[in-house]
């Protein structure tokens, strides 16, 4: 696996880039704002009939208060105040090992280069983090900030580790899910190949839901590329088959297995309780890895209103 491709500035620039965004586009999905009186300044407003005294601002109402010939209280300026809280943040990482696909982008890189970059970002909020493989039987990690680099290193070994058929849910979720958990996020291409399986997933989501956590569902879906590199690659040979035998992926396959996932990721939403999503597509021409992350991460405005600390 490469290494990280974002810096701390970059990811301190993302957020700063967020917080603006945010102040200008009000999110439904975003996390309840309101004023409050803990220690972290918020702005300056025009004193109101009713404030606290306390939370006027001399040396500002001289500055930029009004002219003199105003009712003195017009020209007070009055600080507020953010009430903030840490949040506790869930990161399900798929880790299928046909996540090695596309060649030219991984999948599985990609979605442990996000990992990092949600935990990292989390860290600098100061909450805490666990993760978790969706499958197999790996044990979650959970760390805060001054852990994140240590937590991060154990939890991608065991994405690692992961064997060929460990394709069952992984049985520690169900620990997670009764922990206090403030947001949940899967980061999975959704490709799932049976459907008890996708059924199982879908379903142990929507429990989470239903338990008042937010829920986002970061789509890792490469099938563009793949295609791509199928049709280009010409004749394959089907190894583990009865008759080891060579095909080539026609155009009425491909529309099919377009369907198909269309398909799986419409009743998974469904079934899942329709939560939000990210959707990251991959392109079909050859790209760097590198350059694909950072494009795709930087324009996830999805994931701004939902790692912060919770402001009320």
């Amino acid at each position: 696996m490469h290494a990280f491709p974002l810096t701390a500035s970059q990811l301190k620039h993302w957020m700063f880039v967020g917080e603006k965004w945010l102040q200008r586009v009000p999110d439904g999905n975003a996390i309840q704002q309101r004023r409050g009186q803990s220690l972290e300044f918020r702005e300056f407003r025009e004193y109101q009939l009713g404030d606290d005294a306390r939370h006027i601002d001399w040396r500002a109402s001289l500055k930029y208060g009004r002219p003199a010939s105003s009712a003195p209280h017009e020209s007070w300026r009055v600080r507020t105040f953010h009430s903030e809280e840490r949040l506790s943040i869930l990161v399900v990482l798929d880790n299928r090992p046909e996540l090695v696909l596309p060649t030219a982008i991984p999948k599985r890189e990609v979605g442990a280069w996000l990992v990092q970059a949600l935990c990292r970002v989390a860290a600098l909020e100061d909450n805490t983090v666990r993760l978790a493989c969706l499958f197999g039987e790996h044990r979650p990690v959970s760390f805060d900030r001054p852990n994140v680099e240590t937590g991060l290193a154990r939890f991608l070994e065991s994405v690692n580790e992961t064997r060929k058929h460990e394709d069952s849910l992984n049985p520690h979720l169900l620990r997670l899910a009764s922990i206090t958990t403030s947001i949940v996020i899967l980061v999975s291409d959704l490709y799932f190949d049976e459907e008890t399986q996708l059924e199982d997933v879908a379903q142990f989501f929507r429990g989470l839901q239903s338990a008042y956590r937010k829920l986002i569902v970061a789509e890792l879906d490469s099938w563009p590329m793949e295609r791509k590199e199928l049709r280009n690659r010409g004749p394959v040979r089907i190894v583990n088959s009865p008759e080891a035998k060579e095909l080539i992926l026609s155009e009425r396959q491909a529309q099919l297995v377009d369907e198909t996932i269309d398909g799986n990721r419409r009743n998974f939403m469904a079934m899942a309780g329709n939560p939000a999503s990210i959707r990251w597509e991959w392109p079909e021409s050859e790209s760097d890895a590198k350059t694909f992350f950072k494009e795709r991460f930087f324009d996830s405005k999805g994931l701004w209103p939902l790692l912060r600390r919770s402001r009320c």
